[in-house]
């Protein structure tokens, strides 16, 4: 009877150990095949790689002063190394313990614009502190309280080395005994004996009081973009359950699956939620949770790692803007983080303001309950048999010239005019007065499933894009 009961229990013990043992090479299976999967798309995609911090700072465009009538643009921050000089001259500047400040008025501060200077202007104002944490900058307590947000910085190249801080309203010059400006003079005199587009005051070309600089002739050949809207993996294009893998970090087996009847693919693991939709846009939702990592910079840095971590971080991508993440009847306390894309030094935009043009994160005390963005790969030049490839882009004063009844048009519109006499002189130096800002960009019809971006010309007026393409004039958007 004993040696049956020893027989039943080795019998039951073998069948447990047996299981344990499935069990353990099903999991460590299923993690590689995880794995393999998150190894496919990281091998796969040549814009992974891995960031800094300071990369997400980045300006929109870079004006470079040679003299009062000579200037010029650049939109690319690598271009010349220029942007990385400018921090170290940045640096350089703080490194003094006796700082001296002033107050600029703006006329004061327009009045510099003839000197030999550089400036790197950015889209959105961003505050000051958050600035220089994130450029690894210890910027004084008493600059960030004098001046809450940069949308510009500064650096006189002429005899007296200075830098001046600045948004919309404020302006404020410093001066440094440790500033080293040696580089980037070194650089700007390299610019100046290049063939470089002249830029002008719309001041100069269109007799009208403003800081806004344009090119009235130009020679740059600028390629349009084609663009995919999947990862690639082995010539798979539709690759979901992988991404939900990655998302998820465990293998699809464990992630609830619905499929949506306009193609979508919804991935629920407890309660974060994947979707993922035919054209590439994807969406992340998770649950807010309760820890107290809600500061501005604590949650920046968790976004940046989010991306990095689920989807890497993509090349030439920056910090647009930084919105307040309101939550009624929560006490929580959140952010929205919006990044954009460059190529080739130009932002890029579409004909929708929703996910298509731009990655969107929501931080809430510490956690990521929202991430946006759309999956792009494989950006090549596209040849365009319609036009010569040697042709030059117009240049925005001949924009503004082809499109002016246009614009006109949609002055009156946004100011709600009743007013017939469109042709009046009064009008016209009104609209001229309205424009606060032109730049190159990459635009395209994303949301009709075009997947080829043009260069265009922006010009902003009270607030309103226009886009114009850089090529035939034509109203875009």
């Amino acid at each position: 009877m004993n040696r049956e009961i020893l027989k039943t229990l080795l019998l039951a013990f073998l069948v447990i150990m047996s299981i344990y043992f499935s069990k353990g090479l099903w999991d460590r299976t299923v993690h590689n095949s995880s794995e393999s999967h998150r190894e496919k798309i990281n091998v796969n995609d040549p814009n992974k790689k891995k960031y800094e911090l300071s990369d997400v700072i980045v300006p929109q465009k870079i004006l470079v002063n040679f003299s009062e009538n000579n200037r010029t643009v650049i939109y690319s921050k690598d271009e010349y190394d220029l942007w990385d000089e400018g921090k170290k001259s940045l640096d350089s500047v703080f490194n003094d313990k006796n700082l001296r400040t002033s107050r600029l008025s703006k006329e004061k501060y327009n009045e510099l614009s003839s000197n030999k200077s550089i400036n790197f202007q950015f889209s959105e104002a961003l505050y000051t502190n958050m600035i220089g944490k994130i450029l690894g900058i210890e910027i004084p307590k008493d600059i960030y309280k004098n001046i809450e947000t940069i949308n510009s910085i500064y650096f006189s190249l002429s005899e007296e080395s200075f830098i001046v801080i600045s948004n919309d309203k404020d302006r404020l010059m410093i001066k440094s005994s440790t500033i080293d400006l040696k580089r980037l003079k070194s650089i700007i005199y390299e610019l100046e004996n290049s063939e470089y587009t002249n830029f002008y005051k719309l001041e100069e070309v269109l007799g009208i009081k403003s800081d806004v600089y344009i090119p009235v002739n130009t020679k740059n050949i600028i390629p349009s973009i084609h663009i995919s809207k999947r990862y690639n993996i082995d010539g798979e294009t539709k690759i979901d359950d992988n991404m939900a893998e990655l998302f998820f970090d465990k293998g699809i087996e464990y992630i609830k699956k619905i499929e949506e009847n306009n193609g979508s693919s919804i991935y629920i693991d407890g309660d974060n939620i994947l979707k993922i939709y035919p054209d590439g846009r994807l969406e992340y939702m998770g649950p807010i949770e309760n820890n107290n990592e809600n500061n501005l910079y604590s949650s920046l840095k968790k976004a940046v790692d989010f991306i990095t971590d689920h989807m890497g971080w993509p090349e030439n991508v920056y910090l647009s803007s930084i919105n307040n993440k309101n939550l009624d009847g929560e006490d929580s306390k959140g952010y929205v983080f919006t990044f954009r894309y460059k190529l080739n030094g130009f932002t890029v935009m579409s004909n929708r303001e929703d996910i298509q043009d731009k990655i969107e994160v929501e931080v809430v005390n510490g956690s990521v309950i929202s991430y946006k963005s759309r999956i792009w790969n494989n950006m090549d030049i596209y040849n365009n048999r319609y036009r010569d490839s040697s042709d030059p882009i117009l240049s925005a004063f001949e924009i503004i010239d082809d499109n002016f009844l246009f614009l006109k048009e949609k002055y009156l519109q946004n100011i709600n005019s009743n007013t017939k006499d469109i042709n009046s002189e009064d009008i016209n130096d009104k609209v001229k007065n309205s424009i606060t800002d032109v730049y190159l960009a990459y635009y395209g019809d994303l949301a009709g499933g075009q997947e080829i971006l043009q260069p265009v010309w922006v010009i902003e007026i009270l607030g309103d894009k226009y886009v114009f393409d850089a090529y035939s004039g034509e109203v875009k958007s």
